[in-house]
């Protein structure tokens, strides 16, 4: 609640991928970073995330969305999406967590739009009718999860429960085509012998 209601700027350390697929288990669907983009899609509009490393928002900024419907003759609205991004270079050598001194730390400054209070975003579909109509697409989506919890009354048993969690929505909801995806590619890491 605090950080989808009070927080006006957070702090999110997920440098070096420690929140994306790292932080995934065997056979998870999402990572911490995925629900970290959702508290943020959450937050209140103006609020600022500073983050160490990109947030999974795969549908694009305001100005990638306006973009995108600009090229294909939909009209312009200033609601396109929910967020705009800035990348800021903090220089080389300014972290202890790598040897690599040469190596720029860039961190992410990514900010709720005030034009809407939910965040959602618009389809760039030339064909969809709800881009033709500019109709707003849901952001946050719920998705069961089930997780197994042990028991330990007695005699050992287990079982499972369903929790809701809350992931981001990249999909148009009326023609189901994903906006835009951006890969992020684990970097090849090579080990060095002092």
């Amino acid at each position: 609640q605090f950080l989808t209601q009070e927080a006006n700027v957070v702090f999110y350390n997920n440098a070096e991928e420690v929140m994306g697929h790292r932080s995934k288990k065997l056979r998870q669907t999402y990572s911490v970073d995925d629900y970290a983009a959702a508290l943020f899609a959450l937050s209140p509009p103006k609020t600022v995330w500073m983050t160490m490393g990109p947030l999974p928002l795969h549908h694009g900024t305001e100005e990638e969305i306006s973009s995108m419907r600009k090229k294909y003759k939909l009209s312009p609205s200033s609601s396109s999406s929910y967020y705009t991004m800035e990348v800021l270079s903090l220089g080389s050598d300014v972290v202890s967590w790598t040897l690599d001194t040469t190596k720029k730390v860039q961190i992410y400054k990514y900010t709720r739009s005030s034009s809407w209070g939910e965040s959602s975003f618009l389809c760039a579909n030339p064909s969809c009718a709800w881009a033709q109509k500019a109709k707003p697409i849901p952001t946050v989506v719920t998705h069961n999860h089930e997780k197994k919890i042990d028991l330990f009354l007695g005699n050992k048993s287990s079982k499972f429960i369903t929790e809701k969690r809350r992931i981001i929505n990249s999909t148009c909801n009326n023609c189901n085509i994903q906006m835009r995806t951006t890969t992020r590619r684990r970097k090849k890491t090579t080990k060095t012998n002092p």
